[in-house]
């Protein structure tokens, strides 16, 4: 992972003790251009490995998704059919 509840929670405790200090966030693909005008405003971006990233979300988005949430076990894909429907786009994907 890329400790990104790690970072939030130490930047919202250090933005709560020094009052002069606000904190932003955003999370997504890319950072939000409304962060990069804001004067002395410091910037944290972290990053996933790209290969760890498609199996965690495979893992969270398909596979726990189908046996905790829903109970469709059978519903589940193979990593490998998972990824090649991902990539076009499948409607089935979770």
């Amino acid at each position: 992972k890329a400790a990104g509840t790690t970072i939030r929670d130490i930047m919202e405790q250090y933005s709560k003790r020094k009052r002069t200090i606000h904190y932003f966030e955003t999370e997504g693909i890319s950072l939000d251009k409304r962060f990069l005008f804001i004067p002395n405003t410091l910037t944290v971006t972290t990053l996933r490995h790209p290969i760890k990233r498609i199996k965690s979300l495979y893992w969270y988005e398909h596979v726990a998704w189908y046996h905790t949430i829903v109970k469709e076990t059978h519903k589940c894909k193979s990593f490998r059919i998972w990824v090649d429907n991902w990539i076009d786009g499948s409607k089935w994907k979770n």
